[in-house]
């Protein structure tokens, strides 16, 4: 029996979280941005594991990329805002 897209992202969370963590960590100081960019991260893992392939393991270079790449964006997201802010 496949495992569904929940049980593959308990997995994956359970065995990368304090790594996602650390991503979230060093990229917001501030605790909000840190909570909301984790979570950011989680929704996309989470996500990720609808269309996954079951010939690829949790700990594949796709799996690590998806919190980077949401990571990256959330920053951007972040910045264009505070710019917005001081105009």
């Amino acid at each position: 029996m496949e495992a569904s897209q929940d049980d593959r992202y308990r997995e994956a969370s359970a065995a990368y979280g304090a790594a996602l963590e650390r991503l979230a960590g060093a990229n917001e100081a501030d605790p909000d941005d840190h909570r909301r960019l984790l979570q950011e991260i989680y929704l996309a893992l989470w996500r990720s594991f609808a269309g996954w392939d079951a010939r690829c393991s949790p700990g594949s270079s796709s799996s690590r990329r998806e919190p980077c790449r949401t990571a990256i964006r959330l920053d951007r997201r972040i910045a264009e805002l505070g710019s917005l802010e001081s105009q």
